[in-house]
């Protein structure tokens, strides 16, 4: 529903003119593509293994440029999950613990069944059963950055080199993560 009043004074006005920027959430390649076409910059997900949100990442910027415009001077946030701690192992009980509750509360997939995408043939690669994956083991594989902060600084650097992560929202998975991370990971990244 939209609604129209007349006569209305919103306060604080922005600092920004004509208006504080604005980050359109895609996660779908037709949402990135829609976005980057429209000349919005996007949010990208958390919940994207790290080479399909690299792979989207490369989507946007050839959507945007395709339709004339620069990707000179944007942001574009990345969220990731994060678990820090002291030993590599309690690193990775917070990722397990952090992506079991991202499954069972947030995400709520049980497993990836067979998909068979509309159209495709038998013999096309499509329409061929994915394997069933552990949806908490694909978070702690592929979606979490976790382990002692040396290990996450050397994640996040090669984060930044192989999909351009320039700007991280990270989502931190434990009291001591969010801890770590201000004390002993964020200083190192500068």
């Amino acid at each position: 529903y939209y609604h129209h009043f007349d006569e209305i004074e919103v306060l604080p006005k922005p600092l920004q003119d004509p208006h504080p920027p604005v980050w359109m959430a895609a996660s779908s390649p037709g949402a990135i593509e829609w976005a980057a076409g429209e000349g919005h910059s996007i949010m990208m997900d958390p919940h994207s293994s790290h080479v399909d949100l690299a792979s989207k990442h490369a989507l946007y910027r050839r959507t945007l440029e395709a339709h004339g415009y620069s990707t000179e001077g944007r942001e574009i946030p990345m969220a990731r999950l994060l678990a820090i701690a002291p030993t590599h192992d309690e690193a990775a009980e917070i990722a397990r613990a952090g992506a079991q509750w991202t499954v069972g509360a947030y995400a709520r997939p049980k497993t990836i069944q067979a998909l068979t995408l509309p159209g495709a043939d038998e013999d096309d690669a499509a329409a061929q059963p994915v394997e069933e994956v552990d949806p908490v083991q694909r978070y702690v594989d592929d979606v979490i950055v976790y382990g002692t902060p040396s290990e996450v600084v050397d994640k996040l650097t090669q984060l930044r080199e192989e999909m351009s992560l320039e700007y991280l929202l990270c989502s931190p998975l434990s009291h001591s993560t969010f801890m770590s991370f201000s004390e002993d990971v964020l200083p190192k990244l500068a």
